[in-house]
Parts: C-alpha cells; structure tokens; sequence
C-alpha cells in the first residue's frame, strides 16, 4: 500500500483527537496530547504553551519528555516573554508564536537564540 504526502500528519491529529475525547482535567488531556506527539512524531519533547497576559509570557500548560523541574524553570524562573525586553532577548518559541512560522533548535549549544535557556535545558 502507498502512503500518501502527509497522512502521518492525518493520522496523528486523529490520535490526538482520541486523547482529547476523554473526560480529564485539562492539564492531563494537555499531557496526554503531547505524549501522542512525541510518540507519533519521533521528536523527543513536546510542550503546548498558551499565553498569559498577566505574566507577558507563554507558559507551558502541557509536555511530554520535559521533566517537572525543566517547566518549573520555564514557568518562572526564565519566562518565554511575548516582547523582546531586557537581556533574555525573544526566545525561539516567542519567535515562532509571533511569527506563525515553524522554529526549529536542531542544537541547543550552538544556537545563540537559545543562549538564556541553555543551562535549565541540559
């Protein structure tokens, strides 16, 4: 059997439409959402970020293969700020949320963007 272009991608959102049919706090459905995305996709993290407005940042309400101190880390001590203000600069995911457009670190050491999360990321 052929496969067409991009039914792993159909294929995917149908599994996560499954995860999101069953009655769970959010939180957990967010969770569960991205273990299906890691799963499915071969990446080895995934997060869904909302934005905050009271906080001016994305904050991270779901992930998979993230650990609980790695979110805590984003949440609070290091916030992905939606405006470019002070020395953290934009980071890659605000980069992305702005933008519309896919934001790819393929190495967390050598991309400058990513310099102010580094250390919370290893």
């Amino acid at each position: 059997m052929t496969h067409r272009p991009g039914i792993e991608s159909v294929l995917m959102i149908a599994d996560v439409a499954r995860a999101i049919d069953d009655f769970r706090p959010l939180s957990e459905t967010l969770d569960r959402i991205c273990e299906r995305v890691v799963g499915l996709s071969g990446t080895d993290v995934a997060a869904l970020l909302l934005p905050d407005s009271d906080a001016g940042a994305l904050v991270i309400k779901g992930s998979a293969g993230m650990s609980d101190a790695y979110v805590e880390y984003i949440n609070s001590e290091h916030p992905l700020r939606l405006e470019d203000v002070g020395p953290l600069g934009l980071s890659p995911t605000a980069s992305a949320y702005h933008s519309g457009e896919t934001v790819a670190v393929s190495d967390i050491e050598d991309e400058p963007m990513f310099a102010a999360w580094r250390s919370g990321a290893r």
